[in-house]
Formats: C-alpha cells, structure tokens, sequence
C-alpha cells in the first residue's frame, strides 16, 4: 500500500471512529462484555474498539481483530489482542469460538451478506451474542437535493444501502434469539464532522457518475460547497444496530 493512500484510509477511519465509537461502546456495554470473554471484531479498521474489547475482557480473555487489509491493525501493541487477515467469507474459524462478534459497516460491503451472518453465528458459543450495526444509506436517495439522491443511487451500485433495513430479520432467519434493534438518525449541519463523512462516501459515487456523464463536474462542486456551509442542515443516514443471542446456553 502507497503511503498517500495509507494516510488517505487511516484519516478516513479515524473520522469514522471519532463520530461511531460512542454509540458502538455503549451497545457493547449493553450485552454485558465480561473479563474472560472471547471476542470477534470483523473489519476492525484501525483496531479502536478492537482496543476497547481488549480491556474489558481483561487478562484472562482473548479479542482476535481481523480485517481484510490490516496494515493499521499491525501497529497495535496490546497483547490480549490477536490481529488476523480474514476474509469473513472465506476464512473461517472453529465453530463455538467466540462468547460476542462485532462488526460495524462490514455486511454493506459483503458480496452475500446473508451467508457472512451464517457463517459468524456458527462461531459463536452458545449463548453468545453478536452485535452488527449497518449504515442505512439508500435513505439518502430520498434527500432533497437532487445529486444527493443521483449519488445515494450510484452508491447503491456498489454496496447494500438496503441491507441494514434487512439485518434484523435476518438474525431471526439465520437461528438467533431475543434479537433487538435501534437506529441512530441525526441531523448535521455543513462543515461538521458527519458532513465531511457523509460528503467523502457521496464523493466516490459522484466521481463515478462525472466519469458515465451521468452528473456535470459543476454540480459536484456546488455539492462539496453545501456541504461545507454551516447553514446547510441535512439528515444523517441512519445507523441500524442489531443484537442476537445464540440458543444453547
């Protein structure tokens, strides 16, 4: 990996961390993670909450990080912390491995995200819990500024913008329990920390559109100027988190 564009992912995850880590933590405070707990983080990006898990699962447990691309995950000096290259549906684990598995903005991303979940179930100890929590991005193709939607509908050329509406019936299909779920939807102004979020995944799906001429370079400027204006106000894609226990314990 370049160096530009090392520094290009490690900036964006650290955005991504500094905007959804407190809601991530306080969903995980929720299940209960315990000292001698065997922990997954599927796609653990830059190995914050990886790093969060490690310390509440204390000496006597284990949390294994793994990622497709672990360049970030590699600097990472915590040593309940195992760091794994893994293909969620690929790769594959013991059954009965794991008392939690962790994912965040992974499944969107997943070929067969279906098959991604069934497979992470069978990982799971029963009794053990997973936490998945999904961006709902196809709301953005119902946004009131025309290349908002245009680039909502090219984004969703490229990942499941649906598929976080799906996830708690899913966790129903693939044999879990007492599962429940919440949606985090915020509104944001320009120029704040969710609008440069937002603006950054738009962008790509903008540059796409540019290069079909399906959108004129014009209003991708006027796009980036909204966004950077403090009196713009829009409303975030909302943040679906899902929980599901195992049966058996």
């Amino acid at each position: 990996m370049g160096m530009a564009v090392w520094h290009k992912r490690d900036e964006w995850l650290s955005l991504l961390e500094d905007l959804f880590d407190p809601a991530t933590t306080s969903r995980l405070e929720g299940v209960g993670v315990r000292p001698g707990w065997h922990v997954l983080e599927v796609g653990a990006g830059r190995g914050s909450i990886a790093g969060w898990l490690a310390e509440r699962v204390g000496e006597s447990g284990r949390v294994v990080a793994t990622d497709i691309d672990t360049t970030l995950l590699d600097q990472l000096q915590e040593p309940r912390l195992e760091v794994l290259r893994h293909d969620v549906l690929a790769d594959d684990f013991p059954a009965a491995s794991f008392d939690l598995v962790h994912c965040r903005a992974v499944l969107v991303h997943v070929g067969d995200p279906h098959r991604a979940l069934e497979r992470i179930a069978e990982w799971l100890k029963p009794g053990g819990v997973l936490v998945a929590e999904e961006p709902w991005t196809d709301v953005a193709r119902l946004a009131p500024d025309p290349v908002v939607a245009k680039a909502a509908e090219a984004l969703g050329e490229t990942l499941d913008g649906g598929f976080a509406r799906r996830l708690p019936p899913v966790l129903r299909e693939i044999g879990l329990e007492r599962v429940e779920a919440s949606a985090d939807v915020r509104f944001f102004d320009g120029g704040s920390g969710e609008a440069a979020f937002i603006h950054r995944v738009l962008e790509g799906a903008c540059a796409r559109l540019v290069a079909a001429g399906r959108l004129d370079p014009s209003e991708v400027r006027g796009l980036q100027d909204r966004f950077a204006d403090p009196s713009f106000c829009d409303c975030g894609w909302p943040r679906i988190g899902a929980i599901g226990w195992k049966p058996g314990a």
